[in-house]
């Protein structure tokens, strides 16, 4: 199996959580937040994505990247993070095969960002 790299980019936005749809009495809508972030952003697919969170003030000034081990869910950045993919970038995201995803508090030389890394994985007969 080869793969080729398609994508390899550090969107400076903050991470945005996938929201669930919300029902009224006047039918159902996707909150503002996550249609604003969706709207920004035939192979087989892998998919490398770390987030990258503002860093709390009750972690030190001057540290490292430290893990993210609290909400937003790492699920929810990633269903918005392949929304905002979807026909942009690639067809469907049942496309991607293979994942790999990290949640990061930012270093102190840090902004909130993602990094993505899109490769294509191509079959090749034997």
């Amino acid at each position: 199996m080869t793969r080729s790299l398609l994508l390899d980019v550090t969107i400076p936005i903050a991470p945005v959580p996938k929201a669930r749809p919300r029902v009224t009495r006047h039918g159902t809508h996707t909150p503002d937040r996550t249609r604003n972030f969706e709207s920004l952003a035939g192979w087989y697919l892998q998919l490398e994505a770390v987030f990258i969170l503002a860093r709390p003030q009750r972690l030190p000034k001057n540290g490292h990247r430290c893990w993210h081990g609290v909400r937003p869910d790492l699920d929810n950045l990633l269903k918005a993070l392949k929304d905002a993919m979807d026909k942009v970038v690639m067809e469907d995201d049942s496309q991607i095969v293979s994942l790999t995803a990290e949640k990061w508090y930012a270093s102190s030389e840090e902004n909130p960002s993602i990094i993505v890394r899109l490769s294509e994985w191509c079959r090749v007969s034997i």
